[in-house]
């Protein structure tokens, strides 16, 4: 009997302690496929207050020099007027971990971030964010993470998914939102390719 109680106890301490679940829609996309886009769009409605989420899975370190990049775009339709903003969380979306308004001051309907050996972006503009600190450019180990799609202007001033301030200044409009894993070949690869294609072509010649 006491063993029961004990374990009864365990369940509810298990219960009161996890992650409350994310008041807004999520997609699970599972493990991310080199080469895969994952893909997602909706709509904001009527300046709502509305996050969207697309929740992967990285099965490898997609870090600088590990022959990996990781990009995430999300983009706005420009006739209607819709601005996105983005922000990467771990997977439970307790811990914000890089996040970006328009990484470009020419299109503002867009938002961009890298990861590994992605490129970096060519103007990054955080200016809605609130978090100085926090970059869009990272290095993500194996694991399961959690994009967050917002309209402009969201504010991500908290370290929880769960209480985000959006601040619906532009919140109407269709938006895309893509994650994209691939891999770069190694110099020496390219270079074997290289003396391949010679080689092939020298046999041409001589027959």
């Amino acid at each position: 009997m006491k063993n029961f109680k004990m374990m009864l106890c365990g369940v509810a301490l298990a219960t009161a302690t996890a992650a409350p679940a994310l008041a807004f829609p999520i997609r699970n996309g599972g493990t991310l496929q080199v080469g895969v886009p994952m893909m997602d769009a909706g709509f904001f409605e009527n300046n709502g207050e509305v996050l969207f989420g697309l929740r992967f899975t990285l099965d490898r370190n997609v870090v600088q020099g590990s022959g990996y990049g990781l990009q995430l775009d999300s983009f706005g339709s420009n006739d209607l007027g819709s601005d996105t903003e983005l922000a990467l969380y771990t997977g439970d979306g307790l811990q914000i971990l890089a996040i970006n308004d328009d990484y470009d001051s020419g299109n503002v309907l867009d938002a961009y971030i890298a990861a590994g050996d992605a490129p970096q972006p060519g103007n990054p503009f955080n200016g809605t964010t609130r978090q100085g600190n926090i970059t869009n450019e990272i290095n993500l180990l194996a694991g399961t993470y959690l994009v967050v799609i917002g309209p402009y202007n969201t504010t991500w001033d908290s370290f929880d998914a769960q209480a985000t301030v959006v601040d619906n200044l532009q919140g109407s409009g269709e938006w895309l939102c893509s994650v994209l894993l691939y891999e770069i070949p190694a110099p020496g690869s390219l270079a074997l390719l290289g003396l391949g294609t010679i080689a092939l072509g020298g046999r041409r010649r001589r027959a």
